[in-house]
């Protein structure tokens, strides 16, 4: 028997009902799979895609104004918005700039801003699923804080 663990990411939003996004699926079979990808039907005739993504880990950040420059142990750079991690967006330099990895680099992680990011993740495009009654109770714990210094 074999084991399969991969992302099920949708190609074609708005996702139909049995599609999903950003979440693992575990399969078994008892052959191997023939080919790094499968193609389905979703309800309304549309094709989707079904992808392994193969984890690597980080190793390097690097910040511009707007975007976020991960790079990884194969070689490869990903580049977000900072808009996606609002907590690290509303970050001062100093505190963009003090993190570190987790897990061996499969994950990032910002003490000053209480953030943690997947490199897998980032891979799939997946952005920061904080709720905004969330980010509004950090954002005014950090104005009270810097009220008080």
């Amino acid at each position: 028997m074999a084991y399969s663990l991969s992302w099920c990411l949708s190609v074609n939003p708005p996702l139909a009902a049995g599609d999903c996004f950003g979440k693992r699926r575990l399969t078994m079979s008892s052959k191997p799979k023939a080919a790094p990808f499968v193609g389905k039907k979703s309800l309304f005739g549309m094709n989707t895609l079904v992808t392994e993504i193969r984890l690597t880990k980080a190793q390097d950040i690097k910040f511009t104004k707007d975007e976020m420059a991960v790079e990884l142990i194969d070689g490869r750079t990903i580049v977000v918005p900072l808009v996606w991690y609002p907590r690290i967006y509303n970050g001062t330099e100093p505190e963009r700039n003090n993190w570190r990895l987790i897990g061996n680099g499969e994950g990032i992680h910002w003490p000053d801003l209480d953030e943690d990011i997947r490199v897998e993740h980032l891979l799939a495009g997946i952005p920061s699923g904080e709720s905004q009654s969330s980010l509004q109770k950090w954002l005014q714990m950090r104005t009270q804080m810097s009220t008080k210094t």
